[in-house]
């Protein structure tokens, strides 16, 4: 949690210089571990249920009593919790609001990436990005877990902006979903226009099976689509892993699947968003994290408009999505043969 600081002392670190700004910086990682410690632990959970002293939590938890004490103390500096005059401890309603809600599994994930790969960022800009992401992910079981559950989320989360802002052809039959094994986004397309055939194509690893959704492996890496057919595509946040060139390479790939008069809907975190400096912020170091774990960058409407536009697209639209600041909607057509 960012410090809550008196305005006197804010000056100090934001306005004058008079005490270094980074401290902060410093205080936030050791908060971030401190949190993640509590979700694993059970901290959160416990105390969200009800209020306890540092004595009690820990013979509940079988914890260590100093350690556990300490790590209380902290996270009441640090603002996740409160303890009043008996020494019992509170969650705040800001923390209640967001670990009661899922982000923990968003805090432990990003924890673990910054532990195993931010650590080599000097190397790494001096000599290139370890583009190894998704083979961590296979060799650690529990963050891959955390990462699938936070791309469901994710998608339950937009899926309502989809459906609203992603226009279905008239006469669609086969809706075609690159990248998206959990299957949310064609479940939820199929559901809203019945009789829509849906195929979800993306590594087999990621492949979940769905009652009536049609599953097809590929690799990403040598885009190569022949055989699969559909007047509907969709793209959704598959194309920031990738470098230009491959991306690019995707995109024309997915293009070639459509039948005349067909619909690309291509959905990205937006290099602009459209919040505030929080957003921002995290958006550029998202940004960061994509080159040096996958070798991958967020890419603008304007480059992404150019590659459908070069695959032969037309009619291009960029939508801002309503429920996120940071995504972007890039929709585009083939072109239908009576039209030309």
């Amino acid at each position: 949690m960012p410090l809550d600081l008196p305005g006197d002392e804010a000056a100090l670190f934001h306005t004058t210089g008079a005490a270094p700004a980074a401290m902060l910086d410093l205080v936030g990682t050791m908060a971030t571990q401190a949190a993640v410690a509590a979700i694993r632990l059970g901290v959160f959970e416990r105390l969200i249920a009800e209020a306890y002293t540092a004595e009690d939590l820990a013979a509940c938890l079988d914890a260590d009593r100093e350690g556990l004490g300490l790590l209380l103390g902290f996270l009441t500096t640090a603002g996740y919790l409160s303890c009043d005059a008996d020494g019992r401890y509170f969650v705040l309603p800001t923390t209640k609001a967001w670990f009661g809600n899922g982000y923990g599994t968003a805090l432990q994930l990003w924890s673990a990436i910054v532990a195993r790969f931010w650590g080599n960022l000097t190397e790494s800009i001096s000599e290139g990005p370890d583009p190894s992401f998704y083979a961590w992910l296979g060799e650690h079981p529990f963050e891959l877990g955390l990462f699938q559950s936070l791309q469901r989320g994710l998608a339950e989360w937009l899926i309502p902006d989809m459906l609203d802002l992603a226009a279905m052809p008239e006469g669609a039959q086969d809706i075609l979903d690159i990248g998206g094994g959990h299957g949310r986004y064609a479940t939820a397309f199929r559901d809203r226009y019945p009789g829509l055939r849906a195929t979800v194509a993306d590594l087999p690893p990621a492949l979940t099976p769905h009652k009536g959704i049609t599953t097809h492996p590929i690799d990403l890496l040598n885009p190569d689509f022949s055989g699969l057919r559909a007047d509907v595509v969709l793209l959704f946040n598959v194309l920031h892993g990738f470098n230009a060139h491959q991306a690019e390479a995707i995109v024309h790939a997915a293009v070639s699947t459509l039948r005349p008069g067909g619909v690309v809907h291509i959905l990205e975190t937006t290099t602009q968003p459209r919040g505030g400096v929080a957003e921002a912020a995290f958006t550029d170091g998202f940004a960061l994290n994509l080159w040096l774990t996958q070798g991958g960058r967020l890419y603008s409407p304007a480059e992404i408009s150019g590659w459908l536009s070069n695959a032969g697209c037309v009619h291009l639209e960029i939508t801002g999505l309503r429920r996120s600041a940071s995504h972007t909607l890039v929709s585009a057509s083939t072109v239908r043969p009576d039209s030309q």
